[in-house]
């Protein structure tokens, strides 16, 4: 039998439940108040704590949370509240209501997504990524499932549980020893050492990501968990022109530069990725990834130095020929 519905949550009445996962639900809601259909999300500790962490915990998520729900871009979810429910202690954020499917819901179709489609979303997720890590914002837990695929025809994206996904993050060390936090599958190397991660993090999830919809299933995927962390840390990346016919080496290149183990080797920014996608989907070579770094991961791609010029180079190298040209003239000229 299923759970039953709670009636209201905060000031919200709730309509349905949309989706479960371990820290909490999320529930199809409306806003007596202001009259919209929003999109409640409960947080609960599914392990025990001391009460002194409890309230750690409860400091850490309204401070995150209210860092998240600051941020305002088309592909960032917009968070409109953050609360404690009076009646059941049940800790809440709200978020605007958004039609679609999570990426999620086309990961487990096991149908690879076209190359290039996977590319567009994946250009607009970096560049959203990018505006929040320079509020100061790291989403640390970028996966399918925190990704929406809004209804139209644009391939428009949001992403969701900023800051919330943070404080997430944080608070592994409220876990108890053994117990798996999430789904590892999309960590990065140093997420699944347990080492301090930067904005880079986010760039790594974000690779893993593009390889899920391209391949049709997580890069890293096994039955253990041990294994998949082992997989992520040490394991070798798919070679998507090598496994799904029709994609560019390009997008290996890349995937190279973007899924590096050390975060020092990969874009330090992700409006860098951004622009790689875009170049590659207009049919030029990665102009940040460098052949050379990315032929280390994958000998292979070295064949990618023989395409046409990067577009950036095309209006120099007509004026370098129009010059040649009026020299030629000129010399001409001078010799009558």
């Amino acid at each position: 039998m299923s759970e039953r519905l709670p009636a209201v949550i905060g000031r919200y009445e709730i309509v349905r439940e949309l989706a479960r996962g371990m820290m909490g639900v999320v529930y199809e809601a409306r806003d007596p108040t202001l009259r919209r259909t929003v999109a409640v999300k409960t947080i609960q500790l599914a392990f025990g704590v001391t009460p002194a962490q409890k309230e750690e915990f409860e400091q850490r998520f309204f401070m995150e949370a209210r860092i998240g729900a600051r941020l305002r871009h088309p592909g960032i979810v917009v968070g409109h509240d953050v609360g404690k429910d009076p009646s059941t202690n049940t800790l809440f954020i709200v978020f605007e209501y958004l039609k679609g499917r999570t990426l999620a819901d086309l990961a487990e179709a096991g149908r690879p997504q076209p190359w290039r489609e996977a590319l567009t979303i994946c250009g607009k997720l970096a560049r959203a990524l990018h505006y929040a890590h320079q509020q100061g914002v790291v989403h640390r837990d970028m996966k399918p499932a925190n990704v929406m695929l809004l209804d139209g025809a644009e391939l428009d994206v949001k992403i969701m549980d900023f800051g919330l996904a943070k404080h997430e993050a944080a608070s592994r060390p409220l876990t108890v020893v053994g117990q798996p936090f999430g789904s590892p599958l999309y960590m990065s190397p140093e997420q699944a050492l347990g080492e301090r991660v930067d904005a880079r993090t986010d760039i790594f999830s974000l690779g893993t990501i593009l390889c899920t919809l391209v391949l049709g299933r997580p890069p890293f995927a096994a039955e253990r968990i041990p294994d998949i962390l082992n997989r992520i840390v040490s394991g070798e990346r798919p070679r998507l022109a090598r496994e799904v016919p029709g994609v560019p080496p390009e997008v290996d290149v890349v995937l190279s530069r973007a899924m590096a183990r050390d975060a020092q080797e990969r874009y330090a920014e992700a409006h860098l990725l951004a622009e790689d996608i875009e170049d590659v989907l207009a049919g030029y070579p990665p102009r940040h990834a460098g052949v050379a770094s990315a032929s280390a991961f994958v000998p292979e791609l070295a064949s990618a130095a023989s395409l046409p010029p990067h577009r950036s180079w095309l209006p120099w190298l007509a004026f370098a020929g129009f010059a040649m040209v009026l020299a030629a003239a000129l010399a001409i000229l001078w010799s009558i």
